[in-house]
């Protein structure tokens, strides 16, 4: 069959999309559906999305049926229509955003008694009944803006125990639906929104509860607030049939309840499978430069398949390092935010560990994105030949991929996280913490994604300052005696002991509550709670103690800095929202506690409107642990950099930023294909000790991009040859100190080291040369 003609009215934008569950052609025919149009009309500004599919026509005409010409270099016909072809990432089942009378009239269906409520015997005869309302209402804080007002008691009227709105909305194929919309609580703290899902078009049939909303204490969507809060989880469809639409029903029990309702939507993603971005049905390196192209972004309609596995809600580089592990392994589960692994870990040479700041990343080279550590010169920003992590596994053409943060122990040697395989020690190739279980507390913690179980991928971890024995991992999933359902996720400490070539570890902590008991939460299940700290990002530690752990998720200004004291467990939290700062925070990145403990540097995952320009803020620390002080200090500005990524501190004190520049990717016009290139540019950045701003080097000299981590190796923190009186800063102090250490011989090895001019090993009459020059020439 074929449409006689398709028109797209000024400005309109049209998406051909391959519905999973809506394939009308014999399954004996492998290639996609194709779209027939006679006549294609498209009027100016219109855009129309192939989206990857297949469509044919006749004649291609403007508003005035003249032929439209070619496209111009930008893509554009002579009237400004548009014809792109990009995969359509995710869609919106058709929103009730309350603006239309008709509209809610025709797609909310009301249930205003409780059918289980004894009525008046004066209620058939015009007297008081016990009933609610569900209608449309301005709210004059909005002026012009309509909610969906619910009420368990209408004018005049008895309370009912409960009312419901039934909204319809599209049809799905999908297993799994977003359900969104914003709420504010207006009745009594006793108040409940009970949501449900359902196949059916009646008011109270066939539902199937997924959650439970109770008023916040304060803050959005509590009594008395002017904010709304948000509500966002991804559900099974638990065996009903959406085909024939989508229903979802929020039910408001109590006496005399009051909750306002607004831009209802639910959402699907176009594709089943996980990690596809592009649409093509396959996790593919395409899959990666999409997930690059929109980090910094909030997830909302057009970009929900983008954030499918810790569901924090923005687009960074956490899914872009997921799917770079789904491209290279066997991983199942991992969209549901619940994933484990098979795989084969393949050994491959140790590179030489390089001088200076190492930055993991990537190189700039068209269809090559295997992992690759780079040396990088703070002074020139000159980078050496890149060489690959000590573990080899993934994409075996290219070499390892899947490899993410970086990590110094107290003695500065340096660990690479992997998202499958765990924590590796980068001096030999040693993996310090495997993916696994362990017993604490009368529960099961599990680390990273095992075979068997559900979990997540550790993404950081921070050493104990002074013992290089105790690690912190996050996140950790706590699985309480109660069931996998009731799992939760936290921080954890952990003991390692090696042996013959293999390590072990043994949780020695955990830090963080069981949100089902935490009094902060408003909703069942809790991960849809208005506060939430349950979306762990970066931890580190410092020389007293402390742990300091950031977590975010885009609703409800859910960006967190947690604060434990590492002997006193979850009981010494102190919880900061970032969002509260006289200059707010969202989306923290690029965690960093200094060595003395007396500042943290954090950046965010969002990008700030400006391509070439992003900031990171400084905090100074005080107080004593269990009660850490944390005041916002300054607001730096890094100019040419896109995004901080890591913040690293060299032996002198000195705090480096290293991040990316990228284009702007236009959603319109991008089209990957296997063998493009990173498109981003690594740049490097020192934070000035006064002042708020300063401007970051590009890194040349090597094929690097997208700089996913940076620190300092062991010998460039302890061993800055010159340095010998070990100030961290060169100069000619330590020209004495260099006699007495050749007459007199060194106080300790490091000193030997930073006084072995020529880098012979041996201290002597020819270090002279090698020590003067680098003290007299820097």
């Amino acid at each position: 069959w074929a449409l006689e003609k398709l028109e797209l009215l000024p400005d309109a934008k049209v998406n051909l999309t391959n519905r999973p569950g809506f394939v009308f052609q014999d399954p004996q025919i492998g290639a996609f559906e194709s779209l027939d149009v006679k006549d294609l009309k498209l009027h100016p500004g219109a855009v129309l999305n192939t989206g990857l599919q297949r469509m044919y026509y006749q004649t291609l005409v403007d508003e005035n049926d003249n032929p439209l010409g070619p496209l111009d270099e930008d893509g554009y016909m002579s009237n400004g229509a548009r014809l792109i072809d990009v995969p359509l990432l995710g869609f919106s089942l058709k929103v009730i955003a309350m603006e239309d009378a008709t509209e809610f009239d025709v797609r909310v269906r009301p249930r205003l008694r409780d059918p289980d409520d004894m009525q008046p015997i004066s209620c058939g005869s015009g007297g008081q009944c016990r009933q609610g309302s569900v209608h449309r209402e301005e709210i004059p804080e909005y002026s012009g803006n309509h909610v969906m007002e619910m009420k368990t008691r209408a004018g005049g009227q008895l309370s009912a125990s409960s009312v419901s709105a039934h909204g319809a909305f599209a049809r799905a194929g999908e297993d799994q639906i977003v359900v969104a919309f914003e709420y504010r609580f207006c009745g009594n703290p006793a108040d409940e929104l009970v949501v449900y899902l359902s196949d059916a078009p009646e008011v109270s049939q066939d539902l199937v509860e997924i959650a439970r909303i109770w008023p916040p204490a304060n803050g959005p969507g509590s009594i008395g607030s002017s904010e709304f809060a948000t509500f966002f989880g991804l559900f099974s469809s638990n065996g009903l049939n959406f085909r024939r639409g989508t229903y979802v029903e929020l039910e408001l029990i109590g006496q005399d309840a009051c909750v306002y309702v607004d831009d209802w939507d639910p959402l699907a993603c176009i594709t089943p499978v996980c990690g596809d971005f592009s649409g093509d049905y396959a996790a593919t390196k395409k899959d990666v430069l999409y997930a690059i192209s929109a980090v910094g972004s909030e997830v909302g309609a057009g970009n929900s398949c983008l954030d499918r596995v810790n569901r924090d809600k923005y687009v960074d580089l956490s899914d872009v390092l997921i799917s770079d592990a789904l491209y290279g392994y066997s991983v199942t589960g991992l969209c549901d935010g619940a994933g484990s692994s098979d795989y084969e870990g393949i050994p491959s040479g140790v590179p030489a560990l390089l001088d200076g700041l190492i930055i993991a990343g990537k190189p700039n080279v068209g269809g090559d994105q295997g992992d690759r550590l780079y040396g990088v010169n703070t002074a020139t920003a000159v980078a050496e030949s890149g060489v690959a992590p000590p573990v080899g596994a993934g994409d075996s053409y290219y070499g390892p991929r899947g490899h993410g943060r970086l990590i110094n122990d107290g003695t500065g040697a340096l660990y690479q996280l992997h998202s499958v395989l765990g924590l590796i020690r980068l001096s030999d190739g040693q993996v310090m913490v495997s993916p696994g279980e362990d017993s604490f507390g009368g529960n099961t913690v599990r680390l990273g994604m095992p075979s068997t179980g559900n979990g997540l991928p550790m993404f950081d971890a921070a050493f104990d300052a002074n013992d290089a024995t105790i690690v912190y991992v996050v996140p950790a999933r706590i699985i309480p005696p109660s069931g996998e359902s009731n799992g939760y996720y936290t921080a954890a400490m952990l003991s390692l002991s090696e042996n013959a070539g293999t390590v072990t570890w043994t949780v020695q902590e955990t830090y963080g509550f069981n949100p089902q008991s935490d009094p902060n939460n408003n909703t069942q299940p809790p991960q849809f709670s208005q506060t939430n700290v349950q979306y762990l990002r970066e931890i580190e530690t410092d020389n007293s103690g402390n742990l300091f752990i950031t977590c975010a998720r885009a609703d409800n200004e859910n960006d967190w800095l947690l604060i434990y004291d590492e002997a006193g467990g979850t009981a010494s939290e102190q919880r900061i929202r970032l969002s509260d700062l006289s200059t707010p925070l969202r989306g923290p990145a690029a965690l960093h506690v200094t060595d003395d403990g007396t500042k943290l540097y954090l950046g965010t995952s969002l990008d700030e409107g400006d391509p070439m320009t992003t900031t990171v803020q400084e905090f100074n620390l005080g107080g004593t642990s269990g009660a850490i002080t944390v005041t916002q200090s300054r607001v730096i500005e890094v100019s040419n950099m896109r995004f901080a990524t890591s913040v690293a501190e060299d032996a002198g004190g000195t705090i480096h930023v290293v991040g990316y520049t990228a284009p702007v990717q236009d959603p319109f016009s991008i089209n990957f294909n296997e063998n493009d290139s990173l498109f981003t540019t690594p740049t490097v950045a020192t934070i000035p000790a006064t002042g708020t701003s300063t401007t970051a080097t590009t890194i040349t000299g090597a094929d690097a991009a997208l700089p996913i981590s940076a620190a300092f190796t062991a010998s460039s923190s302890i061993c800055l040859i010159g340095d010998v009186d070990g100030s961290g800063t060169i100069d000619t102090s330590d020209i004495p100190v260099f006699v007495s250490v050749l007459l007199f011989g060194p106080a300790d090895p490091d000193q030997a080291c930073r006084a072995d001019g020529n880098e012979d090993g041996i201290l002597n009459g020819l270090d002279i040369s090698g020590a003067i020059s680098a003290i007299l020439g820097g």
